[in-house]
């Protein structure tokens, strides 16, 4: 059906003139007659009674009236969608977030995205280090909570910090250097260290070996847990010591300890990351909302 047809339809039926209808469309009444009898045509059925001095619906022009405006309806209910996806109004964003570094502002910046942004559906997974920044790789998802460490080896990623963390050292609280204010990394030389899985964090792995070989020893690594929480609670056993990001102590047991690193410089950010070439709309939403976030609140 020719829409533009079924435009001056309605706009004749509304009125009940020819003459009336042209001046609302602002053409010729010629043109409103012509593409009138072609709507007729096209439907089969007479829509207007119609002489010298009255124009008057037929029963078949009243029930085309009355589903032209559903018709209208659904066309512009159509076009305010598609409108709407361009915008990023509506669609779905795919979410990846580690555990424990994003427990905090997570739920903060989703709440205010929901609510400025309810058309929109949020996916979300809880994913390991590497897995969050391989599927953003890979297009798997749209936006990840990730660390900045490790993200020069994906050129194809941008990033937007959210806040800084200082990589500490966990031990016991009965350990004797656990009443120091600050370590120097030498001084580990023979400890035992519980380190993360450098499967699911190649990124960190790799930094605790460049700083390892910077302070002239070789590590001891007794165990390497796929979960943080387990690596947790190998310290709290007494079993090694390990080498965690700040953020970790806010849900790690009062019985262990975090010492910075006397190097200030060992530190790293908790970044939203995305693919640079990633079209969906939403995206460019959501990032503004974190930084809007940010300059309301800033993370310290």
């Amino acid at each position: 059906m020719d829409l533009s047809k079924l435009r001056y339809f309605v706009a004749v039926a509304e009125r009940l003139s020819f003459t009336a209808a042209a001046d609302f469309l602002c053409i010729s009444q010629s043109t409103v007659s012509r593409h009138v009898a072609d709507f007729e045509e096209e439907v089969g059925r007479q829509l207007f009674f119609r002489n010298r001095r009255t124009v008057r619906l037929t029963p078949a022009g009243t029930m085309m009236l009355s589903e032209a405006y559903g018709i209208q309806a659904r066309v512009d209910e159509a076009l305010r969608k598609v409108r709407d996806l361009e915008r990023g109004m509506v669609g779905k964003l795919r979410l990846g977030m580690l555990g424990t570094p994003t427990q905090k502002i997570f739920p903060l910046l989703t709440k205010r995205f929901h609510r400025d942004h309810p058309g929109v559906a949020l996916e979300v997974q809880r994913l390991s280090w590497r897995l969050v920044n391989e599927h953003l790789h890979k297009g798997r998802l749209d936006l990840g909570f990730t660390l900045s460490m490790g993200l020069e080896h994906f050129p194809d990623l941008a990033w937007e910090s959210i806040c800084t963390d200082r990589m500490m050292v966990v031990m016991p609280m009965d350990h004797p250097l656990a009443s120091e204010d600050c370590i120097d990394f030498s001084r580990l030389a023979g400890e035992p260290f519980v380190l993360p899985s450098r499967i699911d964090a190649p990124a960190g792995s790799e930094w605790f070996s460049g700083l390892c070989a910077k302070a002239g020893f070789a590590p001891r690594v007794v165990a390497e847990p796929e979960h943080l929480e387990t690596a947790l609670a190998m310290v709290e056993s007494g079993l090694g010591i390990a080498v965690l990001a700040g953020h970790v102590a806010q849900g790690a047991s009062d019985r262990l300890r975090f010492v910075p690193f006397a190097d200030e410089s060992s530190c790293t950010d908790l970044v939203v990351a995305w693919k640079r070439d990633n079209p969906n709309p939403a995206l460019p939403l959501f990032v503004e909302g974190v930084k809007a976030h940010l300059r309301e609140q800033p993370m310290t």
